[in-house]
């Protein structure tokens, strides 16, 4: 996570049925079917795989959801993510290469809208790839001779060659 930390936490492999109520943050990576109902924020992991109608202040998916959502403020759509069903938020964003087949409503922010801190779905930035630019070659310099004497010596030489 960015700033926030995690409440709740439910790893792949978790298997849930029925209703889901929860404060905080909430970030499930596991099998659920029923529906959730949280003021606050769910965060659907990669391998989440949510059947559910939910309802709640944010929600970040990463995974594959199921059903309608309605989010107080913010609906977030990450790239391969998947969703099947109706949205309804203030604001959505869609990354590319995300799926969402439904419809959408996008009614005004409520006046009391929190800031937004975004989460992450690996808990840390990919390490940074450094790549190495070949140095172009320096341009040779050109000698000059300063002076009177370069300029005698550049005479010699012009004179020298038109006589041989």
């Amino acid at each position: 996570m960015s700033d926030e930390k995690l409440d709740s936490f439910f790893s792949e492999g978790t298997v849930l049925r029925g209703t889901l109520k929860f404060k905080g943050i909430l970030r499930f990576d596991g099998d659920f079917e029923g529906s959730i109902q949280s003021p606050d924020t769910l965060i659907v992991g990669e391998t989440g795989k949510v059947r559910a109608d939910i309802k709640s202040g944010k929600l970040f998916n990463f995974g594959d959801v199921h059903g309608d959502v309605k989010a107080e403020y913010k609906i977030h759509l990450y790239a391969k993510s998947n969703l099947k069903g109706d949205i309804e938020a203030p604001f959505v964003v869609m990354d590319e290469t995300c799926h969402f087949e439904g419809g959408c409503k996008m009614p005004p922010p409520p006046k009391n809208m929190p800031q937004d801190k975004e989460p992450d779905a690996k808990k840390q930035a990919p390490p940074v790839k450094t790549v190495e630019m070949p140095k172009a070659p320096a341009t040779p310099e050109v000698k000059k001779s300063g002076g009177w004497f370069g300029l005698i010596l550049w005479m010699v030489s012009l004179f020298a060659s038109k006589g041989a």
